[in-house]
């Protein structure tokens, strides 16, 4: 199937959030049926309103389940000012998605070139994300490593320094150093920090963020390396 005539619309939806987005790109989407019929539109109007996926999938509602998300840039699924949209996807039942931007050769990588240089690295912070899937990590590091950086290399170290190689720390890490430093545990020993964790986390057997508070703490020097198994 030829997605063209869908993927221009869903970028001139993307179009009409022009200059209200950012520090979010723009985006637009449309939700498909079953049957290939449009039931859907959306875009993203302003950084902290939802995104363009979850008010197509909202306006297609019912009718999502076993369709097409055709959408200018693929998903993302990061906890921010709004949920992750990967969710909203899944939760819709949406059986196909055609997401163009993670082409580089497509026509439409075009519009990359268009955005200012803070969007752009919003765009490649969010991809560079150890988190994000490896082709998109890899794009994303191309444009960084081998555009940016020669172009605006302050710009890219400080990116880097500040944004890429920094580490942010909820309010519940803090209370956690607060806790060793007040004990005296600098470096802690795993025991130590395990005994300074948010209440919320014990009993827990598995707790994403007690782990990433300890790879955290393990990195600033905080807490004691793990200890090699015998």
């Amino acid at each position: 199937m030829n997605w063209r005539p869908q993927m221009d619309r869903a970028l001139a939806l993307a179009a009409l959030g022009a200059g209200t987005t950012s520090p979010n790109p723009m985006v637009g989407a449309l939700v498909l049926d079953r049957d290939g019929q449009l039931v859907g539109e959306g875009y993203h109007c302003r950084a902290g309103e939802p995104h363009a996926e979850v008010m197509a999938l909202a306006q297609a509602s019912g009718r999502a389940r076993g369709g097409t998300l055709v959408v200018t840039l693929e998903p993302c699924c990061h906890h921010g000012k709004t949920p992750p949209c990967t969710e909203a996807v899944v939760a819709a039942g949406i059986a196909r998605e055609q997401a163009r931007k993670d082409l580089p050769l497509s026509t439409y990588t075009e519009a990359y070139w268009k955005i200012d240089l803070h969007n752009l690295l919003h765009f490649l912070a969010l991809r560079m994300d150890p988190h994000a899937q490896l082709e998109i990590r890899r794009y994303a590091e191309t444009i960084g490593h081998q555009i940016v950086a020669p172009l605006f290399p302050l710009v890219w170290e400080a990116f880097l320094d500040y944004r890429m190689e920094s580490v942010r720390l909820t309010r519940l890490d803090r209370e956690v150093i607060r806790r060793l430093a007040a004990a005296g545990h600098v470096p802690a020993p795993q025991a130590a920090f395990l005994a300074a964790q948010d209440p919320s986390w014990q009993g827990l057997d598995r707790c994403r963020e007690r782990d990433e508070c300890l790879a955290k703490l393990r990195d600033l020097g905080l807490v004691a390396p793990q200890e090699n198994a015998p």
